[in-house]
């Protein structure tokens, strides 16, 4: 693969098939903290363009575009981390405020006794301030969240005129994410080197290492770090607080464009995680014509509001949607086996499937499925603006470890397919049949079984694995092959 890296963004080049190359396009490689937002790995753009292509960072016709694709914790009931902060600042608009960066960390207070800290001072006419912590405990934090009347001075300031907001408006409390490391790796072999600008590589390997900042405890840290004649510069506020949550995700590319998320999370603090997700997913673009359908194994049909819905089978993307709902284990094919993939098939004018994208997890270290169907509550959150929501693990866990997967795959077939995620010395090869029909698969390792459905069955031989299935309704066959 090829891998090009800019200022802001890092182009990934891999083979699809023998005629196209899959391009991914990744924002915030680079180290840089702007202060405003958490810049965290995300996904800008994935295409597909001719292989003889001249120019791979313009030339390919768009597959998806990433707005927010980072993952977030969810903290308290929020997310934070990913593009998230805790919604909790709030923005005054005071024309010709005369505040300047000696007066982050002071304290004021409105017409009702609330305290807030200044936490940033954007520009001539905008402040952002947080309020007190009025929750019972650091962990279990609140915020105020208008203000009422005006700011007056409290205490450790310069400018100590008062504060008269001519609008306010809340919004995230960001940066709130503390990077500790963030760099990008061209992999060839066992041998790893950084990328500068431009080169050839197996895969490419991006670590991204940060903690989670505890909102409540931002403006009393200002506070107690600002010097007494004030900052003399604008400091970042996640450089502020008390730690309350690690993360630790090595994002990886393969040749083939499939991505991997091998993270590892730990909440350091007695903040209630309510999920991790390790991947998230916005809607493919109509690549070929004919729609995209998703399709979810080892669900069952449930009913909302807005109607039943069935998505063991491919459900057309245009078609009726729940507005939001949580796929909790009375929709679990098997309660002790969640769903853990989730299929999107782009189809031709014809009503041909041309294309899979598959995500999910792997069944690895909390991703198996007896420890996950025991730390789990929902699989997944079907909205209505399309956008994949899958669970990893909920519950309120102390750590979470797993892979996480977004896979590209050319499909030949209506009515079977398979694809395969090679992660560390195996292959996990996944087959999946809507009508009676056969896969052969090539092998050359260890084949083992991992899940079979009820009218499926399979064979090894000849270094091939023989997959049938001879029913009218989704059968599924899961694989791993040792390298």
């Amino acid at each position: 693969m090829k891998i090009y890296k800019s200022p802001t963004c890092a182009l990934l080049v891999s083979k699809y098939d023998e005629n196209n190359n899959l391009i991914l396009k990744l924002s915030n490689v680079v180290a840089n903290d702007d202060g405003v937002s958490n810049r965290t790995i995300d996904f800008l753009e994935t295409g597909l363009a001719p292989i003889d292509c001249f120019d791979e960072w313009t030339c390919a016709p768009t597959l998806s575009i990433g707005t927010d694709e980072a993952v977030p914790p969810f903290i308290n009931d929020t997310p934070i981390g990913g593009n998230h902060g805790h919604p909790c600042a709030i923005e005054i608009l005071h024309y010709g405020h005369g505040k300047t960066c000696r007066d982050i960390g002071s304290v004021w207070k409105d017409e009702n006794g609330t305290l807030f800290y200044l936490v940033q001072v954007q520009n001539c006419d905008i402040l952002t301030v947080v309020s007190q912590n009025v929750g019972k405990s650091k962990d279990q934090y609140q915020f105020v969240l208008k203000i009422a009347g005006n700011l007056s001075f409290v205490r450790n300031g310069q400018n100590k005129e008062p504060i008269c907001p001519d609008d306010q408006v809340l919004k995230f409390l960001c940066p709130a994410v503390r990077h500790q490391n963030l760099d990008i790796f061209a992999v060839n072999g066992n041998q790893k080197q950084r990328v500068i600008r431009a080169v050839t590589a197996d895969s490419v390997e991006i670590r991204e290492t940060y903690n989670i900042i505890n909102p409540a405890t931002v403006g009393p840290a200002l506070e107690k770090a600002r010097p007494s004649d004030g900052f003399s510069y604008n400091p970042i506020i996640s450089d502020f607080g008390e730690k309350m949550l690690y993360l630790d995700c090595k994002h990886c590319v393969l040749d083939d464009g499939t991505y991997l998320n091998d993270f590892y999370l730990e909440r350091l603090t007695d903040v209630y995680l309510d999920n991790y997700m390790g991947v998230m997913c916005q809607t493919r673009r109509d690549f070929f014509g004919g729609g995209v359908f998703r399709f979810i194994p080892k669900t069952l049909p449930f009913t909302t509001e807005q109607g039943t819905f069935d998505f063991s089978n491919p459900k057309n993307l245009t078609s009726a949607f729940p507005t939001k709902h949580y796929l909790t284990k009375e929709s679990w094919a098997d309660k002790d086996n969640p769903p853990n993939r989730f299929v999107d098939l782009l189809r031709d004018k014809d009503g041909h499937n041309k294309m899979g994208y598959a995500s999910g997890y792997l069944p690895l270290y909390d991703g198996a499925p007896e420890l996950r169907s025991k730390n789990l509550n929902s699989a997944i959150c079907i909205v209505s603006t399309r956008k994949l929501y899958p669970f990893f693990k909920d519950k309120n866990p102390k750590t979470a470890k797993g892979v996480a997967y977004k896979k590209y795959f050319k499909i030949e077939k209506d009515i079977a397919y398979s694809y395969s995620i090679t992660y560390n010395g195996a292959k996990y090869i996944y087959c999946d049949f809507f009508a009676p029909d056969s896969l052969s698969i090539e092998v050359n390792g260890k084949v083992e079984l991992l899940e079979l459905s009820p009218l499926a069955n399979y064979k090894v031989e000849n270094g091939k694995i023989i997959v049938n299935s001879t029913s009218n309704t989704p059968q599924y066959a899961v694989f791993k092959e040792i390298l």
